[in-house]
């Protein structure tokens, strides 16, 4: 199953593992969590001199996604509630859910 639409934070996409549970059918969604570009990024900078710090050179910067796995059934309404609400700050980081 394939779902494309163009949000406020960028593409989203769908994409479903179907587990049969009974006559159930349970989708996993995958949600990747982002700063957004122009964004200060603290975690992937507070990385950089930790790698600098093991004698690495030549990492010019980090950036940190987190990413979330949601098992249920749950159509994209929800998954969009769950992501919006509890997920993700939309004012300094962009989540896409596939």
């Amino acid at each position: 199953m394939g779902r494309h639409t163009d949000g406020a934070s960028g593409y989203v996409g769908l994409f479903y593992v179907r587990h049969d549970v009974g006559m159930r059918r349970h989708m996993i969604y995958r949600v990747d969590v982002s700063t957004r570009r122009g964004a200060r990024d603290a975690r992937g900078e507070s990385i950089l001199p930790q790698i600098e710090a093991l004698g690495i050179d030549g990492v010019q910067s980090v950036s940190v996604t987190s990413l979330y796995f949601l098992q249920g059934d749950l159509d994209g309404q929800a998954v969009q509630r769950i992501v919006d609400t509890l997920l993700h700050d939309p004012v300094v980081e962009e989540a896409v859910w596939h």
